[in-house]
């Protein structure tokens, strides 16, 4: 039973390779992203840093579900398996990070012109300061 981490190197190699990264980084002054770290879990999640991202958009039948993943001829790499790649940390760290920006943008930007046009359509021309619709 062969196993698969991130596309085609070990755990060990995969390790030595993010540190080779973060050095050739930090020693060409290379800034990165840094993640607001105001929670346990993202802590945890930025140790592993720089992410090692394996995509696809194809399925394969993994056991009785299907799951995205990549197939090889030594074996299936799945995208959401976290002892495959990293994929699960950078999404958790990009929506952690930004579901509260996420929140108030679609309340104030996208309902916000959802209601005022559907207000518009029923002939109302928006809502009065005491939030009754105006004709």
């Amino acid at each position: 039973h062969e196993h698969a981490s991130s596309d085609t190197i070990s755990k060990s190699e995969l390790h030595k390779f993010k540190i080779k990264i973060m050095s050739e980084l930090v020693s060409n002054g290379v800034q990165i992203y840094q993640f607001p770290l105001d929670d346990e879990t993202l802590m945890e999640r930025a140790g592993h840093l720089p992410f090692a991202v394996v995509g696809s958009t194809e399925e394969v039948s993994v056991g009785n579900k299907m799951v995205k993943a990549r197939q090889y001829p030594w074996g299936v790499v799945q995208v959401e398996n976290e002892n495959h790649c990293d994929f699960v940390k950078l999404r958790e760290m990009l929506i952690c990070v930004n579901m509260e920006d996420l929140r108030e943008q679609t309340h104030t930007r996208h309902y916000e012109l959802y209601r005022r046009c559907k207000l518009e359509e029923m002939g109302f021309k928006d809502t009065d300061p005491e939030c009754k619709p105006v004709r």
